[in-house]
């Protein structure tokens, strides 16, 4: 069995046993790896770490329950949380409503998709390159900071559009030397609290800093 294949197995494995503990050693084991190397592939391949995976997969299928008609406390049960408040903590920060509220028609619920391995080949041509070496330099925008994965940085985006915030930040990119860089979306990834900053930036000359504005060092 190749690995595409493993990583698969360990995926349908994950989605059949939404609602029983995984052992992330029995989900390796469905790819015949090692724990280790299966998180840091599972990592490298999807962007997310398996907790994270099972925990937003678990989440979006807890909403589905709820609307169904489902009662907290036995949703929050049969997904692994110990007390209702403990699910209702994760809920929230998960989808930004209670799971009360969940409930009522209408409400604004996020959806976290099934992952499916699949084999893209590209390439196969000569391509001539450089490396080319860029000092560092400053950026300043707008950032949100995000420890589930729930999208702020799309909502951020968005803000940035309607509040005029795009406008400022062109107006800004125009009058410098770096025109090639312009107006940019982009994330940085901490490891230790394993958290994400999103931000709309565009680069900074030392000009005045607008109010809820930042200014993000970039290495050279």
């Amino acid at each position: 069995m190749d690995l595409t294949t493993g990583i698969q197995r360990a995926i349908d494995y994950m989605e059949a046993n939404l609602t029983d503990e995984l052992d992330y050693g029995e989900i390796a084991g469905k790819a015949h790896v090692s724990s280790f190397h299966f998180q840091r592939i599972f990592h490298i391949l999807s962007g997310h770490t398996l907790g994270e995976y099972i925990r937003s997969r678990r989440l979006t299928q807890a909403a589905f329950e709820l609307q169904s008609g489902h009662k907290v406390i036995d949703v929050a049960l049969k997904f692994g949380y110990e007390t209702p408040e403990s699910f209702s903590r994760a809920f929230e920060r998960f989808h930004g409503i209670l799971p009360s509220a969940a409930k009522e028609k209408g409400a604004n619920l996020k959806s976290f998709s099934r992952l499916s391995i699949k084999i893209l080949l590209e390439g196969g041509s000569v391509m001539d390159y450089r490396i080319e070496e860029e000092p560092g330099f400053r950026l300043l925008g707008k950032a949100v900071r995000d420890t589930d994965g729930g999208g702020n940085g799309g909502r951020l985006w968005k803000a940035c559009h309607a509040d005029g915030t795009m406008e400022l930040l062109t107006k800004y990119s125009t009058s410098l030397q770096k025109e090639h860089i312009g107006v940019l979306d982009g994330t940085t990834y901490y490891e230790k609290d394993k958290s994400w900053l999103y931000y709309v930036a565009t680069p900074y000359n030392g000009e005045e800093v607008p109010e809820g504005f930042i200014v993000t060092e970039i290495p050279a």
